[in-house]
């Protein structure tokens, strides 16, 4: 266990398993110091053991009662019942350290006291889309996006092979990627539901009828909402950017270099909504692999500006929808070449389940 302030630390040793009583001590000396301003509790497993929990729970909601200005956070696997009496105290629970100690160190920094921007309200037509149940189509989850203020890759939604064949055409005849289009697979490429540089009639309808296919085969309960064409996208540096609606601090946004890259790298960064363009800036520069997208090994500089600039319209998107919003994940975002902007190509929003779900 750890108890971490910036710039102070200090740290418990395990003996807390065999003492549970000293979790509560030691909440109890560093709140009355004054000397730290978060405290991260890291318990591993301890959480599934009713036994243990039972003490460190009650140590947690001790502390966070009567140190309200603390930030408390605990690191650790709970049943959902006991998580949601955590997260009701207003204490966040995270499974990965990695996370909690980012998510709390960006909190904890310093933020300008000038105003947050202004956040309109989301439209009738987005707050419906919010309404409904269950993760959005990726069709729908980019239009969204879209009317959010986010570039998007144009695209068509095809139910048959014959409107697969006519986007290509409307999209010039130049190569396109064929996706399944099913709220219920949102990993499409691990069950062959992803075709790139189809280029001809006869292979986007080979492509239509290779991915339905194997969707039915892979996912028979699924629903299957035909296939998404999209034109390829030009060369450009892939970005993940990404929300996610936490029950203490409200909506997270997150952005890192993506693909593959974030999952190997884990090189993110986070803020809370909204935020403005110089916030948005800091994220971005503040990525181990910056680098990259200012232009590295002689490749040319990407378009960080509208990278910001997206960054900024989902902060806002996110803070709008408030409650309504359970995650936002885009990846990749394209950054083009400066001058040339971004592209979301693939996103998945899921909307938040109603009371009782």
């Amino acid at each position: 266990m750890a108890s971490i302030s910036l710039p102070t630390r200090a740290t418990t040793a395990g003996q807390a398993t065999s003492e549970p009583d000293l979790l509560a001590l030691a909440g109890d000396l560093m709140g009355q110091s004054g000397c730290y301003d978060s405290l991260v509790v890291f318990l591993a497993a301890a959480g599934t053991s009713k036994a243990l929990w039972q003490s460190f729970g009650q140590a947690l909601l001790q502390t966070r009662q009567r140190y309200p200005d603390m930030v408390v956070a605990v690191c650790t696997l709970l049943s959902v019942q006991d998580r949601r009496q955590v997260d009701e105290a207003g204490i966040p629970v995270f499974v990965d350290p990695t996370a909690a100690i980012r998510t709390v160190g960006a909190i904890s920094q310093p933020r300008d006291l000038a105003p947050l921007p202004p956040v309109a309200p989301l439209d009738a037509s987005m707050q419906a889309v919010l309404a409904g149940k269950g993760a959005l189509s990726e069709a729908r989850a980019l239009d969204l996006l879209g009317q959010a203020g986010i570039p998007v890759v144009p695209h068509a939604e095809c139910a048959t092979a014959d409107a697969a064949a006519r986007a290509l055409e409307r999209f010039g005849g130049e190569a396109v990627a064929v996706k399944l289009l099913s709220p219920d697979v949102l990993h499409k490429s691990d069950i062959g539901g992803v075709k790139l540089n189809v280029r001809s009639e006869e292979q986007v309808r080979r492509a239509f009828d290779d991915i339905i296919a194997s969707a039915r085969k892979h996912c028979p309960g699924a629903r299957l909402d035909g296939v998404l064409v999209a034109p390829m996208v030009g060369e450009g540096v892939e970005c993940i950017l990404g929300v996610h609606s936490d029950p203490v601090f409200g909506p997270v946004v997150t952005v890192g270099l993506g693909g593959v890259l974030v999952e190997v790298l884990r090189d993110v960064s986070f803020r809370l909504a909204p935020f403005d363009r110089a916030t948005a800036r800091e994220m971005i520069d503040s990525l181990k692999g910056a680098a990259v997208l200012h232009g590295a090994r002689g490749k040319p500089p990407c378009d960080v500006d509208a990278l910001a600039d997206a960054l900024v319209k989902l902060s806002q998107f996110a803070a709008a929808a408030g409650p309504a919003l359970a995650s936002v994940d885009i990846n990749p975002l394209l950054v083009l070449p400066a001058g040339r902007g971004v592209m979301a190509v693939d996103a998945v929003v899921v909307p938040a389940p109603a009371c009782g779900e």
